[in-house]
This record gives C-alpha cells, structure tokens and sequence, in this order.
C-alpha cells in the first residue's frame, strides 16, 4: 500500500526541483516566479540558511505555493 502523504511530498518536491532547473522552461514557473519576487526571488530556495524556518516565515496566501515550498 502506498503511503499517499509521502507520495504528494515527493511529487511537490519534484515541482521544487523542476522549479530550479534553469533548462525548464515551462510557463508554469512564472506562477513561482510571481510568489517569490516578493519574498527576494528564487534565493530563498537556494540560500544555505535553514529553508524550512524561512519559508514558515514568509506571507505565502497560495496554500499549494507554500506547501510545495515548505518541502
């Protein structure tokens, strides 16, 4: 039986990493591009601090968007 919590993780994960490939080039990476501009763009993924205490900490209203990045 597959665990269906540890299934959405690891498929809103692969989205962080599609977000960060710089050859995607798919439309739907403006929808991130839009959220995190606000938030200092796309360094709050790639900063050494720790991630989770960032992203608990910014003002996301999109609750997929800050799912997906709080992963």
């Amino acid at each position: 039986m597959i665990d269906i919590q540890s299934f959405i993780k690891s498929l809103k994960a692969t989205w962080i990493k599609k977000y960060l490939d710089e050859e995607n080039q798919g439309k739907w990476k403006y929808f991130f591009d839009l959220e995190l501009e606000r938030h200092g763009g796309s360094i709050v993924l790639t900063s050494n601090q720790n991630k989770k205490d960032i992203i608990e900490n910014l003002k996301i209203k999109n609750c997929f968007m800050k799912e997906t990045l709080s992963i």
